[in-house]
């Protein structure tokens, strides 16, 4: 039995269900309305894409900003704390070289009490700097995620903006 009405009388039925509605021949006024709804669809996909770009950029970029400011913070206090080592062992040496050549038993106490008392000072400043820095480095990458999410929520109401105009 033959197909019948009139959504199967046009001559084009059977191809027409694999082509797209712009290439079958009919109505050009909906021609019209699909390639106007065509080029708008393009464009928003375009400004969403752009909008997860810059928006992506804004991520990718405060992140390495606040990598970067974590690992000089390392570094940093790495390498302080190297350094205080370092005058750490050579108070001690002194104190030894001293405590060796001395022969008077007395003499070598106050000098003892000095070198622990200079060292707990260097252990306390150090400490001190690791925390100024790491302060320091929390604010600075607080701030970098504040402007990001100033940005992202600027972009976002942008995208809105647009999408609904």
């Amino acid at each position: 039995m033959p197909l019948s009405g009139p959504l199967y009388s046009h001559p084009y039925v059977g191809l027409a269900m694999h082509m797209p509605r712009r290439l079958l021949p009919g109505n050009n006024e909906r021609d019209k309305i699909v390639v106007v709804a065509e080029k708008k669809a393009f464009e928003t996909t375009q400004k969403l894409n752009e909008f997860w770009y810059t928006t992506s950029q804004a991520i990718v970029q405060s992140t390495f900003e606040v990598q970067g400011r974590s690992l000089q913070y390392v570094q940093n206090t790495f390498q302080d704390g190297i350094e205080t080592l370092k005058s750490n062992i050579d108070a001690s040496q002194h104190w030894l070289q001293m405590a060796t050549k001395t022969q008077d038993q007395q003499a070598p106490i106050p000098s003892l009490m000095e070198s622990s008392i200079e060292a707990y000072k260097r252990n306390v400043s150090f400490l001190q700097r690791t925390i100024e820095h790491g302060a320091e480095t929390f604010r600075s990458n607080t701030e970098v995620m504040h402007n990001l999410a100033q940005t992202l929520i600027k972009k976002t109401q942008e995208q809105l903006e647009t999408s609904w105009s």
